[in-house]
């Protein structure tokens, strides 16, 4: 199975995963409150993160968002939970195309 991505000039190098896993980060962070939350996350992974497989990353991330949307005494927001899960598909696919 290769990744292509039809839009790319074939003389551009393909982004390492160190850079594809921090931009797919990136992603999450869509407010202030967000940023901190994930940028405690980043820090705490360090440079594991630049050998990490994309798979095994969303999968901590999706633990963590669940593990957090669980918290007692938060107010759930459906909203919230919905525009994060339609930006990690939106993310993973830009991934694999």
């Amino acid at each position: 199975m290769y990744d292509v991505n039809y839009n790319k000039p074939t003389a551009t190098p393909n982004m390492g995963k160190s850079v594809v896993n921090l931009k797919f980060l990136n992603t999450l962070m869509i407010d202030k409150a967000s940023s901190k939350k994930w940028e405690t996350f980043i820090n705490a992974k360090g440079p594991e993160l630049e050998q990490m497989l994309r798979q095994q990353l969303y999968a901590e991330v999706r633990v963590n968002a669940a593990r957090t949307k669980s918290a007692p005494n938060k107010p759930t927001d459906t909203s919230e939970a919905k525009a994060l899960t339609t930006e990690l598909k939106q993310a993973m696919q830009a991934l694999n195309t």
